[in-house]
């Protein structure tokens, strides 16, 4: 069994109701038709996600036990143990944990996913309008509360749904899933931030945030270790002394005693700790110890060497210093992906022109095309070690407003691009010259194309004092402003060891200053195939209606003397698709046509 064929009927289920639950409790959460329908989707993926999250922290916090959350490798990697009973055949005290800890992470994820509105329909939480119970007058609800309420309805609607059978191992399971949940809701914290004037802090602003995920493992982690044994008794969940453990309770319960995770057993999905390891730079060779004497086993340790590729740094090579052992690997898949990020940027500029940005594979892995904008998508997030936000508090302010707030660090991800890019180029020649101005170029597009943004922080709704900060635009924007350098591109020489354009039958040397792009040699007729400048040619290019239309199909094919052709194609896809109970989706199979323009020989 497919995940997906249980998560997408069920999510029809779950968003069907969604609008009455949250309706009757906080109507600012409705949820419309529309918004239902393009939440599917990205529903499904946040809540794999999510409970994918939820392992990988069991993983984490019990990695020195003798369970450490570990199951049969194809049934989690296949679908996650929580939907399908097969995969943990048994209630145990590890099923409790299982089944809250996956509730947490996905109620967490979608809370998460909110607060960054790529849920259409999903609103943050604004309790602006009430005021502060207890406190001294210094401080006021504001800003954008984290949603949890929306993130628990989700997920109570969507797992609890797939408790269908009326027995004891449905009434456990809807226990542990509800403490997830509320441990995830017991972890929301007070943020605020000062709004004085001078500086001082009389007024703040608070909301309310999602705490780290790590802190909601542990304490799930603390609950597992205090798990009670329960009976179903007519209806109701009552420990060893007969007493009734309720949702408010607050309590992991279980049905079955844990088997003895010492021994390998595929039954109860055990692994067993034979063979086990652990590196020393990961667990202290003092736990190893404790985790095997646990067992009746003894540790044995070896040592290993391994080779590595090393590179040593040449003289000449530029950026001499020398980048964080912990940001090295991850600078270099930033850089990677900004690399090809800027070809399809300017494959998508140029789809309509000639010349499509298309190059023969080898040369675009060997070289990639500088449109940079590498490290900086990742800066605000604090996903790269060692670079903070940008401090701009020093630079000149007006009277109603004022600098604040995380700017994106540009001058970081120029340093950074320089470091790896321009090192590049080691010789002393016209090409050097040449791509080392033309990489300063992308950069300062990106400089140029930052833009202010404010927050207003009156107390009565007012405007008469703003929060300012500078951000990245889109990187839409920088791709057109290089396009439109491009068609100016300027035709140079090198001499003296400079470029230099000719300006009215005098040279004149072109600086690092001026934003204009420079070449050395002509254009060929990207008309024609040829290899051996990468040249694709326009013969055999198509076009497809729904992405270009027709009237630039045809001028771009009588732009190199040829003649288009249009095909009319048909494919069949799935239509009216209806959700039958319990599980199933059934549709319709629909032909659509669309046409393909081609170009030919005259």
């Amino acid at each position: 069994m497919n995940l997906s064929t249980i998560l997408f009927p069920m999510m029809v289920v779950v968003l069907a109701c969604t609008r009455k639950v949250l309706g009757r409790k906080r109507s600012d959460y409705g949820y419309s038709t529309a918004d239902q329908q393009k939440a599917y989707p990205l529903l499904l993926t946040i809540i794999k996600a999510g409970g994918h999250r939820g392992l990988a922290e069991c993983h984490k916090q019990f990695k020195n036990e003798v369970w450490n959350c570990t199951l049969d490798n194809k049934h989690v990697i296949k679908e996650l143990p929580i939907f399908v009973k097969t995969t943990l055949p048994y209630a145990t005290r590890e099923t409790a944990l299982l089944h809250a800890i996956s509730a947490a992470a996905i109620t967490h994820e979608i809370t998460l996913q909110c607060r960054a509105n790529k849920i259409p329909g999903c609103k943050c939480v604004e309790v602006r309008n009430k005021q502060p119970k207890g406190g001294n007058g210094d401080w006021q609800w504001g800003g954008c509360s984290d949603n949890i309420w929306f993130g628990e309805n989700m997920t109570r609607n969507f797992i609890d749904s797939l408790e269908l059978a009326d027995n004891a191992r449905r009434a456990v399971n809807l226990q542990n899933n509800e403490v997830g949940r509320r441990v995830v809701k017991l972890s929301v914290k007070k943020e605020c931030k000062c709004h004085g004037v001078t500086g001082s802090c009389n007024l703040k602003t608070c909301w309310r945030s999602l705490a780290p995920f790590s802190v909601v493992g542990a304490e799930l982690k603390r609950k597992y270790r205090q798990a009670v044994k329960v009976d179903l008794v007519d209806d109701v969940l009552r420990d060893q002394d007969k007493k009734p453990v309720t949702k408010r309770d607050k309590k992991l319960v279980f049905l079955d005693s844990s088997p003895n995770f010492c021994l390998r057993n595929k039954t109860v999905g055990s692994p067993g700790l034979l063979g086990r390891t652990c590196r020393s730079d990961d667990v202290a060779t003092s736990k190893c110890r404790s985790v095997c004497n646990s067992c009746n086993m003894r540790p044995q340790t070896i040592e290993h060497t391994k080779e590595v590729k090393c590179r040593s740094r040449k003289k000449s090579d530029r950026g001499t210093d020398t980048l964080g052992q912990e940001s090295y690997p991850l600078l270099l898949g930033i850089v990677k992906e900004g690399g090809h990020r800027g070809l399809e940027e300017c494959q998508n500029q140029f789809k309509n022109d000639v010349w499509n940005c298309t190059l023969d594979n080898k040369l675009v892995l060997k070289e990639l095309p500088i449109f940079v904008k590498t490290t900086l998508p990742y800066v605000p997030t604090g996903k790269n070690p060692g670079c903070p936000c940008a401090d701009i508090k020093k630079q000149r302010v007006r009277d109603d407003w004022q600098w604040g707030g995380c700017s994106d660090n540009i001058k970081y991800g120029e340093k950074e691009t320089k470091r790896f890019i321009d090192r590049l180029e080691n010789g002393n020649d016209a090409r050097t010259a040449f791509n080392l101005h033309n990489n300063d170029v992308g950069r300062k597009v990106v400089r140029t194309s930052l833009n202010r943004e404010c927050k207003c922080h009156g107390v009565t709704g007012s405007c008469n004092l703003k929060t300012c900060w500078k951000r990245l635009a889109p990187f839409s924007v920088v791709g057109t402003a290089l396009k439109q350098i491009y068609l100016k591109a300027t035709r140079v020489s090198f001499q003296n060891n400079m470029l230099q354009e000719r300006v009215k039958k005098q040279t004149r040397a072109v600086t690092g200053r001026e934003k204009k792009l420079v070449y050395l040699d002509s254009s060929p007729d990207y008309c024609v195939r040829n290899v051996s400048m990468g040249s694709p040619g326009l013969l055999g290019r198509t076009c497809r209606s729904d992405e270009v239309s027709t009237s630039k199909c045809r001028s771009l094919c009588n732009s190199c003397k040829m003649r288009h052709h249009t095909v009319e194609h048909d494919k069949q896809v799935k239509c009216k698709c209806k959700f039958v109970w319990c599980c199933s989706v059934k549709c319709e199979i629909c032909t659509k046509s669309y046409s393909v323009t081609t170009c030919m020989r005259r």
